[in-house]
């Protein structure tokens, strides 16, 4: 099973670009996008929204925008 890609970024744009790139390049794993660090952190931690570990598996990897609203990756 293919571990999911977790990806923080505020830019629907560039989360387009992101996915596109990895299909490009032959990886087809699931990526699942949040928004912004504190969903980020959520998602991780499995609370709140991303609770259901079936719906929202954990990452095998996260890439993150470091510029984003709320709170950022330098968070």
């Amino acid at each position: 099973m293919s571990k999911l890609i977790l990806l923080a970024e505020d830019s629907f744009d560039d989360a387009l670009v992101f996915k596109r790139a990895l299909r490009k390049a032959g990886i087809l794993n699931r990526v699942e996008v949040v928004r912004d660090g504190f969903q980020a952190i959520a998602y991780i931690a499995g609370e709140g929204f991303y609770a259901d570990r079936e719906r929202f598996p954990e990452p095998g990897i996260l890439f993150l925008d470091l510029v984003m609203p709320r709170a950022d990756g330098w968070f």
